[in-house]
């Protein structure tokens, strides 16, 4: 079922993929309650959360297929490997990191690689303020091998400046985070 989930955000739209892993994991939660599901429903909350603070995020199919990938690494490795007890621990963080980080690069990457294939075919394309947002959540390495392997968007001065700029706006960010929680 948790290799399923990812693929609810791309059919059941906005929110679609996040919601359907939250009540995957509370009706999960009913029918077997020795499984835990506590880093399901803060890893949904989390990501909803920011969809819903962040107007363009709304919009944004492959943030919310990202989103349905965390929930799904969450689901997996709550079910099949340890539970997560204390949602604030710094396993949990760490993890969701990694889950974060592993799959806003490779839903980025998969963006860079439908756009190239929409220029080609001259159909709708990927609006490059969601290839920005992206690319800001987390996605840059994922945009730089996308650029590469797809050969697309490296070519556009404004879009690389917008790009650079994105890489260096994350790190402040993380910069800030990092010191706002006394990390550094």
């Amino acid at each position: 079922a948790a290799c399923l989930l990812p693929l609810s955000g791309v059919f059941f739209g906005p929110f679609g993929g996040a919601l359907v892993a939250a009540i995957g994991g509370f009706i999960g939660q009913i029918i077997a309650p020795s499984t835990a599901w506590l880093g399901i429903f803060t890893f949904t909350f989390i990501l909803l959360g920011l969809a819903a603070i962040i107007f363009p995020l709304r919009n944004n199919k492959f943030y919310l297929l990202n989103a349905a990938l965390v929930i799904s690494a969450a689901y997996y490795f709550e079910n099949n490997v340890f539970r997560i007890n204390n949602i604030l621990s710094h396993k949990t963080l760490f993890l969701f990191a990694i889950f974060w980080l592993a799959s806003i690069n490779l839903t980025t990457f998969i963006a860079y690689g439908v756009d190239k294939r929409a220029a080609i075919k001259k159909s709708w394309r990927v609006p490059e303020k969601d290839l920005h947002m992206l690319e800001f959540l987390g996605g840059w390495i994922g945009a730089w091998f996308g650029q590469k392997f797809f050969r697309h968007k490296t070519a556009k001065k404004s879009y690389q400046n917008m790009y650079h700029l994105m890489i260096v706006l994350e790190i402040a960010a993380i910069w800030w985070l990092l010191k706002f929680f006394g990390w550094l």
